[in-house]
């Protein structure tokens, strides 16, 4: 079963369903997938929104909320395992506490965070470390 909301799941994406499509034009699409289609809940969504972000502000004093499902945080860490390992323990965290998967992407820079979130969300530890080094590569593909 796949999901189609305002954030599709990778395989309806797969599918070609794009973001904010009318459902009656990918209604054939629907059916001959099984695609599961859901009503958004904005109420729900902020809900588990705070729990995600309180949760997440217990791993560091520095943390800005972007937006309802992203934000950044200030992580001081010796290496890149170091980032890596505690990426896992607060991904594993939030899963525990609030039953939902995040992916973290760790970088220099908030922008370049962003970018190894998306590399993240590729990788089923789901955390990913961006070293300075492979950001070209990162962009080219």
């Amino acid at each position: 079963m796949m999901v189609v909301s305002s954030s599709r799941s990778n395989e309806a994406k797969a599918l070609g369903v794009k973001m904010g499509v009318p459902l009656f034009q990918i209604q054939a699409l629907v059916e001959h997938h099984a695609i599961a289609v859901l009503s958004s809940n904005y109420s729900l969504y902020g809900d588990m929104s705070q729990r995600v972000m309180t949760t997440l502000a217990q791993f560091s004093p520095e943390q800005e909320v972007y937006s309802i499902d992203e934000c950044f945080l200030g992580i001081d860490q010796a290496s890149p395992t170091a980032l890596v390992e505690y990426g896992t323990v607060i991904r594993q965290t939030v899963k525990r506490h609030i039953g939902i998967p995040v992916s973290l992407g760790f970088a220099a820079t908030k922008t370049l965070a962003k970018l190894a979130n998306r590399q993240a969300k590729q990788r089923e530890a789901g955390v990913c470390y961006l070293a300075a080094e492979q950001v070209d590569r990162v962009l080219s593909s």
